[in-house]
C-alpha cells in the first residue's frame, strides 16, 4: 500500500476535531485503505503510533504498534530470532466508568512534580501488537500523572516532558467493525492517549506543564536524556564531543520504547 506524507504542524487537519466513522462504514473498500495505508505509513515513519489527521484524514481512527527491534547478528548457529509481533483480534472487556461519546478524557487532578524525573518508567517492556482503534473513547483509570519524553512525527525533531494517566480503558470499534474493549497501561497507555490527542486537535505541546522541558531532539539525546552527558565545563578549553546515537523514529513517544527517545506516537 502507498506510504502518504505526514502532515506538520500548521496543516489545518491537526487542529480539526475528527469526524466519527459511521460504523456501516468500517468495512467499505476506501476505509480499509486508508487503515492499511496508515499502518504502512507508521511503519515506514519508525512511529510506534499514527492517527487518521496526521496523514491529512479526519476521520476518528488512529494506528499503533510497537514490534520487537530487529534481531542482531549473533555468533551462535542454533540462534533464533524473536517472533514478529502479530495482530491482537480484540481484548478483554474490563469493568471501568465511561466517558460521554465523542467526548476528551478529563484532566487528572494529581499535581505536577516540581521537578519530574527524566527517566521514563514503562510497563511495556515487550512488543505491542498492532492495534486499528476506530471511534475511541477513552476513560482514565486510577493513578497520578506520569511524566515521561514524547515526540510526534508531525512536530519533527521536538520532544517534550509530558503528563499522562498511567492506564486508560478504551473503547470503540476494530478495523472489521467489532468492539474494543480494554485498559492500556504503562507505555502502550501513553501511545493511545497521544494518538486520541490527535483526534481532538491537539497535540503533545499543549499537554506540556512547563516548556523548559522543551528540546530538540539532538540536544534531548546530549543533555536531557538517561545516560546523557553533562553540560560542557565553560573552563575546559577542549571540551569534548558527545558520543552520537542511532537513529530514532519520529512518532508521539513511542521511540523512546526502543532506546529511550520518546519521539515517535
Amino acid at each position: 500500500m502507498p506510504v502518504r506524507p505526514i502532515v506538520r504542524l500548521g496543516h489545518p487537519t491537526l487542529r480539526g476535531v475528527a469526524q466519527a466513522l459511521p460504523p456501516g462504514r468500517v468495512g467499505e473498500p476506501a476505509i480499509q485503505e486508508l487503515v492499511d495505508d496508515m499502518i504502512d505509513t507508521m511503519r515506514a515513519a519508525h512511529g510506534v503510533g499514527l492517527a487518521a489527521p496526521q496523514v491529512g484524514t479526519s476521520l476518528q481512527i488512529f494506528v499503533y504498534e510497537m514490534p520487537l527491534p530487529a534481531p542482531t547478528a549473533t555468533s551462535d548457529p542454533t540462534a533464533t530470532s524473536a517472533p514478529t509481533a502479530t495482530p491482537e483480534p480484540g481484548a478483554p472487556t474490563v469493568e471501568a466508568p465511561v466517558t460521554p461519546a465523542g467526548g476528551r478524557a478529563p484532566e487528572s487532578q494529581a499535581q505536577a512534580p516540581e521537578t519530574p524525573a527524566r527517566e521514563a518508567v514503562r510497563e511495556a517492556s515487550g512488543p505491542i501488537p498492532l492495534h486499528v482503534v476506530i471511534n475511541p473513547m477513552l476513560t482514565p483509570q486510577a493513578g497520578e500523572l506520569v511524566y515521561d519524553w514524547e515526540g510526534c512525527l508531525s512536530i519533527p525533531d521536538l520532544r517534550g516532558l509530558v503528563p499522562r494517566h498511567p492506564a486508560v480503558r478504551v473503547r470503540g470499534l476494530d478495523r472489521l467493525g467489532q468492539a474494543l474493549d480494554y485498559v492500556a497501561r504503562g507505555f502502550e497507555a501513553r501511545i493511545v492517549q497521544h494518538e486520541f490527542d490527535h483526534l481532538n486537535g491537539v497535540v503533545f505541546l499543549d499537554r506540556m506543564r512547563d516548556l523548559k522541558g522543551l528540546a530538540f531532539r539532538d540536544e534531548w539525546e546530549r543533555y536531557m536524556a538517561a545516560g546523557a552527558a553533562e553540560p560542557p565545563d565553560p573552563l575546559d578549553p577542549h571540551p569534548r564531543p558527545s558520543a552520537s546515537q542511532a537513529v530514532q523514529p519520529e512518532e508521539p513517544v513511542l521511540a523512546s520504547a526502543h532506546r529511550g527517545d520518546p519521539e515517535v506516537i
